[in-house]
Formats: C-alpha cells, sequence, structure tokens
C-alpha cells in the first residue's frame, strides 16, 4: 500500500533563558497541537532549581540544561542518554508508521556555546553512528554561528565550521525558513 505522510510540526527556538518565551512556546503548542503532533528542539530554556521552567514536561538530561525537547505526547520518543549531555539532548522516535522506510529517527536540541571550539562529543559520536547506520536525523541548533546558508548576511568562522563538520559531511539538509535571519539582536542578524 501507500504510505499516509506523517505530519510533525517542528519548532527551533533559543529561548534566551526567558519565562516570556516559555509563555509564548506554551501559547504556540496548543496552536499547534490541534492541526497535530509538535517537536521543540529548545535551546538555552529558562531554568528554575537546576530544570527547565515554563515548559510541558520538557526532556532534558543533568542539571542546568542549555538544551531540551518539548514533544507531543502522541509521538512517544525517548531520551537516549548515551548521546545526549545539558547542551545536547537526543531523542529516539519511532513513527507510527515508516518514513521514507526509516522506522526511527533521531530527533537532537543541540545548544554549542560559543567559548567551546567543537560540538558536544555526544553529538559527534551520534552523527558518527547515525550515518554508519542509515538512520536519519532532525537538528535544531544554535551553533553561535553566522553563515548564509541560514540566513546570515555575514559568514563567520564558527558558522563555517559548523557547514564543514556538520552540514555537509552529513548531508543536511537546512530547513531555515526563507531567507529570514534565525537570530536578531540590536547589533546584528544572523
Amino acid at each position: 500500500g501507500s504510505q499516509r505522510p506523517v505530519s510533525l510540526f517542528v519548532r527551533q527556538l533559543n529561548m534566551m533563558k526567558s519565562p516570556a518565551v516559555a509563555g509564548e512556546v506554551i501559547k504556540e503548542t496548543h496552536r499547534l497541537s490541534s492541526k497535530g503532533p509538535f517537536l521543540w528542539l529548545l535551546q538555552e530554556p529558562p531554568v528554575y532549581f537546576n530544570k527547565p521552567s515554563g515548559l510541558r514536561h520538557p526532556l532534558y538530561v543533568g542539571n542546568n540544561p542549555r538544551a531540551c525537547i518539548m514533544a507531543d505526547p502522541r509521538l512517544q520518543i525517548a531520551v537516549d542518554a548515551k548521546y545526549s549531555s545539558k547542551d545536547c539532548i537526543v531523542c529516539r522516535w519511532k513513527p507510527p508508521e515508516p518514513i521514507q522506510g526509516h522506522r526511527e529517527l533521531f530527533l537532537i536540541s543541540l545548544y554549542w556555546p560559543h567559548d567551546i571550539p567543537d560540538p558536544p562529543e555526544g553529538f559527534s559520536t551520534l552523527l558518527e553512528e547515525a550515518h554508519d547506520l542509515g538512520v536519519p536525523l532532525i537538528v535544531g541548533a544554535d551553533s553561535n554561528g553566522h553563515s548564509t546558508l541560514w540566513g546570515s548576511t555575514l559568514d563567520n568562522s564558527r558558522g563555517l565550521r559548523f557547514e564543514e563538520t556538520v552540514v555537509f559531511p552529513y548531508n543536511f539538509d537546512v530547513l531555515n525558513c526563507g531567507e529570514e535571519p534565525t537570530y536578531v539582536s540590536g547589533r546584528f542578524a544572523t
């Protein structure tokens, strides 16, 4: 028989540790949940008593996490502790029907701090192993890098490094919405 398309609303967001942003995420979640399953790949959530606050059932590891995932309960995803850290949360999802022949996918929220030269070790290991096994990945990342590939007006060495070590070797598709920058501040847009 023919495969039904699987609808999944995926959003990536650096919350900038803001409780107000958490409130907006919850509002958007209510809107999305009526349309189908949703997935939030979040970086820098607000933290209270060492845990993400203001979110519904976030998935994370460690104290003071800088990456978490908030997923629709209908998705039945599970944290994979082998690859996860406070900066990289990895979950496994077995969709109800295979997606392009795949019975399992990795869902990843990655925060790559500006003061650390390489991506978190678990993330690099996961890229290698998933590639070798042919398991697809959905990654939402704040790499603290600038690249025209995801809407920045200029590239910087950090953005180029992310392209060279993550995007190109593993054939990732960048799914930024149009040419809009992914980060805007008073000083610049990236």
